[in-house]
């Protein structure tokens, strides 16, 4: 549930805000902790 939250915050920040909660090298809104 809670990457689900993040994933709406980040498409309602336009995609700038969930830079702040999880570093990550997709800009798709997916959540890849180890993608780097």
């Amino acid at each position: 549930r809670v990457l689900e939250q993040l994933a709406k915050a980040q498409q309602e920040a336009g995609g700038d805000v969930y830079r702040f909660y999880l570093p990550n090298c997709n800009k798709n809104g997916f959540y890849h902790s180890k993608q780097c």
